[in-house]
């Protein structure tokens, strides 16, 4: 969310009181509630990515390629996610491996700077959400549009009947590690995209 550098994301680099307005994926996926949500960006993940990098040494170390990270989007924000999601994520892939161990992801979201940019209500902009794309489950969502200055000009959507039995049970086996691995809120954006979902995937934080 703040970028020391000075780059396009750039903002103060104070530790403050921001009020966001809340986002659909942080009600359901329903439209949004009008609501308002007061979050306090914590001091000791400004301007590091201390966290980030612990979790993408747990990536590495199951095998190769089971476990990714898209680019550097777990902190590509400039900014960390906190312990609380970090450790939360750790439980969750040792679970994985331990029930599923085929089964591949990639961290595709987390403090990054898409979110910032385009949904800065969201609980990633806090270093507490992850999104994660599944192996073998493609995307079926007609997604989201935006003109070239970033604004949206069309909602994501999906038929949630069109994946394969197949991919319902991987997601459906991944939401529930997920729950039982400390994450408060989990969203299915396969079968139920928020309006800004640019790709099939798995909400999942530790508001």
């Amino acid at each position: 969310m703040l970028d020391s550098l000075g780059g396009p994301y750039s903002r103060t680099l104070t530790p403050v009181q921001e009020t966001f307005e809340a986002t659909d994926s942080e009600n359901g996926g329903n439209g949004g509630s009008g609501r308002t949500y007061s979050r306090t960006m914590p001091p000791e993940i400004i301007g590091t990515t201390a966290n980030a990098d612990l979790l993408r040494a747990t990536l590495s170390s199951y095998p190769s390629g089971l476990y990714k990270e898209k680019s550097d989007q777990l902190s590509d924000s400039g900014n960390d996610i906190t312990v609380g999601a970090k450790s939360a994520a750790e439980t969750f892939l040792s679970k994985l491996y331990a029930a599923y161990p085929s089964y591949s992801i990639i961290f595709t979201a987390g403090n990054d700077a898409w979110h910032v940019a385009k949904s800065p209500g969201s609980t990633h902009t806090v270093g507490l959400a992850f999104d994660i794309a599944i192996g073998g489950v493609q995307s079926r969502i007609t997604p989201a549009k935006y003109d070239s200055s970033g604004k949206r000009i069309s909602n994501a959507s999906a038929n949630p009947n069109s994946y394969t039995a197949e991919e319902k049970t991987k997601i459906d086996n991944i939401i529930q590690l997920m729950k039982d691995s400390g994450f408060t809120f989990v969203l299915d954006e396969y079968r139920y995209p928020t309006k800004w979902a640019t790709g099939g995937h798995i909400h999942f934080d530790v508001r």
